[in-house]
């Protein structure tokens, strides 16, 4: 999860099933929080991530 400073924590979650690619979580998350959903191997705690706008999606 991305903090308001701009750096990661981790978070667990729970999902409940996965369609066509995409999980549908149950547990974990609240509304309008930021998760990093590209690169996340590279992540440790508290590092600053860096956002990017991919419009094609």
């Amino acid at each position: 999860m991305v903090q308001a400073d701009g750096t990661v924590a981790p978070r667990p979650v729970a999902s409940s099933r996965s369609v066509g690619g995409q999980a549908v979580i149950d547990k974990g998350l609240q509304v309008g929080e930021t998760v990093v959903t590209d690169g996340q191997v590279r992540l440790v705690p508290g590092v600053k991530v860096q956002f990017k706008n991919n419009l094609s999606d």
